[in-house]
């Protein structure tokens, strides 16, 4: 016998569980996979499925949007209901239009109007971190596939654990293995980036370790803030300062410490004391 499997979404009332709305997302078909490939979902098939359940709970929250204003604030008279506005809406994994309710003033001679919104709070200060890394995979012929990975986070949200280590609290963090001349990562940056705050007003800070595939991903924030200080991670200075040692003899080990603890200093002051 042939199966299917259809993924629903109800919109079911809680005092008497009734179906008010199913949606039926997609179906697949049941087969005998005969590679790993035709095992479970591939990642633009995830990120499908995501974006479509994520329409539908779009569209019934924008149907909940009020403007919360009763009256016209400007002269009292009644809301009517004017049309809808369009605004886009940034998740993670996937890009979204939303369908909004509009009010204006009931009077003819008022021109009051009103689009209730949510926006995210806006970040003073943020703080991204962009590194890549290799995977290993059991292909034939192949050794592994490069994968990048960004995590965004407000100075406020890092915790000190003792004088050299912070922990960070609330974080976004997203990550593509995708070969695409770095497009998707690029955008999950983004998006990641707005969800944490980003704006134009935005002081971003940006740590990598020095990869020209890193740094791309960083400046893709550029355009959407207002400025980017951009800094060597750690680790990575910490091997510079190594090999200039190495370079040069204990005879400048003492000023090399000197100039490391310097460093050390400034990127605390970046990254542990904003906010």
């Amino acid at each position: 016998m042939d199966y299917e499997l259809r993924i629903v979404v109800e919109k079911v009332a809680i005092s008497s569980q009734e179906v008010i709305k199913r949606d039926t997302i997609t179906s697949y078909a049941v087969q005998c996979p005969t590679s790993i490939g035709e095992l479970g979902l591939r990642h633009t098939e995830q990120i499908a499925l995501l974006r479509k359940v994520q329409d539908i709970l779009l569209a019934e929250q924008a149907l909940l949007l009020d403007s919360g204003i009763p009256v016209c604030p400007s002269c009292g008279n009644t809301l009517k209901k004017n049309g809808y506005k369009t605004s886009n809406f940034h998740a993670i994994f996937s890009d979204h239009t939303v369908r909004i309710q509009t009010y204006h003033c009931s009077h003819p001679d008022c021109r009051w109007h009103n689009t209730p919104t949510i926006t995210a709070v806006p970040a003073e200060p943020l703080i991204i971190q962009v590194d890549g890394g290799h995977i290993p995979i059991q292909e034939k012929d192949k050794r592994s596939f490069e994968a990048l990975a960004a995590i965004v986070y407000r100075p406020e949200q890092l915790q000190a654990v003792d004088r050299h280590h912070c922990q960070i609290m609330e974080k976004t963090c997203v990550i593509s293995a995708v070969d695409d001349q770095l497009q998707t990562i690029k955008a999950y940056a983004i998006n990641a980036a707005k969800k944490q705050g980003l704006s134009q007003e935005t002081q971003v800070t940006a740590l990598a370790d020095g990869a020209q595939n890193c740094w791309s991903v960083v400046a893709a924030i550029q355009p959407e803030c207002a400025t980017l200080e951009c800094i060597l991670d750690w680790f990575h200075i910490a091997q510079k300062f190594q090999q200039v040692k190495n370079a040069l003899g204990e005879a400048f080990a003492l000023s090399l410490e000197s100039a490391k603890g310097s460093v050390t200093k400034r990127l605390l002051s970046s990254c542990c004391s904003k906010g």
